[in-house]
């Protein structure tokens, strides 16, 4: 009856420990799910993110300074501050919606094309306002608007109206900013050389463009008939001279009246005589020119040349209207993201540039050690760095077999790899291995110095992590010691259960006479000090061994747990 009672105290007591383990265990393995689950979140949501903005600080940071280098060498340094200029340009790029390498790049034109540093950030801005307004790319339009600023000698702080008169043939034209900086190099410097001005060349321009012909052929025409008035025929000289206009006399005719305006009076001084005409423009791409200006392409030319010098600024609204767009929209985001990210940048670059350093330095160091070794000891490493090399792919391709093929295929594919590899390499690689063998000493020399010199400052950052580790070994020693008054609780909780009490133990021989549900009798051991308990019949030495048993079982009960037994 005793040996029942005491069994069945066991039972039950493993029994509750049992239980409470178990719902320990399940809440662990929530737990652990709950963390993998929030591992997945941070490593996705945080890591990731922290990653690729670090890559795209890196990028943006050394694409920016590596265009704004490129226009430090055009520049004197010490006169103009290189942190302005970059200053300006980010500022530039906050307001505007054009690619940050696209404003650094027209930086680098205008200042090639010698623009002082006066009008060089208006001339940028304001090319990358015509090219977002007028149809074209940046470098289209800042490569039109420096070459008429040069050819013209105009002035570069007000690039705003220069800019605005390519709008305006755009827009009284049929053609774009990408259609009018094809050729006008061509032609702007011979206009500019015969007197013709800015506005009257670009007016003709979008009158003749207005018929279909492209910007291009019509600058050519216009450039052949100015051309034929620079080498004057006898036939032009004489009708010049039978209206009182000498051949010096032309830049300045041509200034006040107008191309338009001056080959009307030749054609007005042979009586609009196409033939006389022909006979003073030779070329065929002058005459035809010629031609349509004295028909209605010279009149609209004129109402159009009217409009680019009433004082109005259309460029602006027309500018205005296109940031409206989403996509400009979304370019001048992502304009102001890189800013944010130039600004962190140049905190950041300092550290990358030490670190890059110190790599060279490594990379230095490991390229001196391996001109130290011999040239047959190089050639055999690197036949060993080989072999290690097509492991991978050996084994991918294994793999492949065994996912595409049946295991019969699997089978055939192997043997038919491992006889290719016995016909074609086994003789190398065992080649390979005796030379390896023969210069392994050498071999593995070199590699000690180099990997431990190279490796010795990674070390030195570890023995600081192991610093730092003790702290958190402090912290989780903490945590131990918690967990460890935890277990102490569960005892007492096993104690309780069974029934063991400390106040039954009585020393000094007494004996406790037990009630009759009471189930521990204590008494004096004659042989020593210890005290034998009767638990309803079953003899224990002390009360140590007996709770050491209980927490065996419930170990035993702990790791059965954990298996999900």
């Amino acid at each position: 009856m005793m040996n029942e009672s005491k069994v069945g105290i066991i039972v039950e007591a493993q029994d509750r420990a049992s239980k409470i383990l178990k719902g320990v265990s399940s809440n662990a393995t929530a737990m652990g799910k709950k963390m993998t689950s929030a591992g997945k979140t941070m490593t996705a949501g945080l890591t990731l993110p922290i990653l690729a903005m670090g890559t795209a600080v890196v990028k943006v940071s050394m694409d920016f300074e590596k265009s704004m280098a490129n226009v430090s060498t055009l520049v004197d340094t010490s006169v103009e501050s290189m942190d302005d200029m970059k200053d300006a340009v980010k500022e530039i790029a906050k307001r505007t919606p054009v690619a940050l390498a696209d404003l650094t790049s027209a930086l680098y034109d205008i200042r090639s094309a010698g623009i002082e540093a006066s009008g060089a950030m208006e001339v940028l801005e304001n090319s990358a306002m015509l090219a977002v307004a007028g149809l074209g790319t940046t470098k289209q339009a800042t490569d039109i608007l420096t070459s008429a600023i040069n050819a013209f000698g105009l002035d570069a702080s007000k690039s705003e109206q220069w800019a605005d008169v390519f709008f305006k043939t755009v827009k009284a034209g049929k053609t774009t900013v990408a259609e009018l900086a094809q050729g006008f190099g061509q032609v702007a410097p011979l206009a500019s050389q015969l007197g013709v001005r800015f506005e009257d060349l670009m007016s003709i321009t979008a009158s003749m463009t207005t018929s279909g012909m492209k910007a291009s052929v019509a600058y050519t025409q216009v450039r052949s008939a100015l051309a034929n008035m620079l080498k004057m025929s006898p036939d032009m000289t004489e009708a010049f001279a039978s209206i009182g206009v000498k051949a010096e006399d032309l830049t300045g005719l041509l200034q006040e009246k107008g191309l338009t305006g001056v080959i009307k009076m030749l054609s007005d001084a042979v009586g609009g005589n196409k033939e006389q005409l022909a006979k003073m423009f030779t070329s065929v791409e002058g005459l035809n020119a010629v031609m349509m200006l004295l028909g209605d392409t010279g009149v609209n030319a004129t109402k159009i040349q009217e409009g680019m010098t009433d004082g109005s600024i259309a460029l602006i609204e027309a500018y205005e209207k296109q940031k409206e767009t989403f996509n400009l929209l979304w370019q001048e985001l992502k304009n102001n993201v890189n800013i944010a990210l130039l600004e962190l940048g140049t905190e950041l670059m300092p550290m990358v540039r030490k670190g890059a350093e110190w790599l060279i330095e490594k990379i230095k160091i490991l390229t001196e050690k391996w001109k130290t070794l011999s040239p047959e000891t190089q050639k055999w490493f690197l036949i060993g760095l080989g072999i290690l090399a097509i492991l991978g792919p050996i084994a991918l391709g294994i793999s492949a077999l065994a996912v595409v093929f049946s295991p019969l295929g699997l089978i055939i594919g192997g043997v038919i790899l491992v006889v290719i590899g016995f016909i074609y390499y086994v003789k190398n690689v065992m080649e390979i291995i005796d030379t390896l063998a023969n210069h392994w000493d050498e071999v593995w020399s070199g590699i000690k110095i180099t990997f431990f010199e190279m490796t010795d400052p990674i070390l030195k950052q570890f023995e600081r992590i192991i610093e730092g580790a003790e702290v958190v070994g402090e912290f989780i020693g903490g945590i131990g010691k918690n967990i460890g008054k935890g277990f102490g609780n569960l005892v007492d909780l096993g104690k309780n259960i069974i029934g063991v009490d400390d106040a039954v133990i009585t020393p000094q021989g007494q004996v406790i006479q037990p009630a009759e549900d009471d189930y521990i009798i204590a008494t004096k051991n004659p042989m020593g000090n210890n005290f034998s308990f009767d638990f309803r019949g079953a003899n224990i030495t002390d009360k140590n061994t007996f709770m050491n048993d209980i927490k065996k079982s419930l170990s035993r009960d702990i790791k059965l747990a954990g298996q999900g037994i």
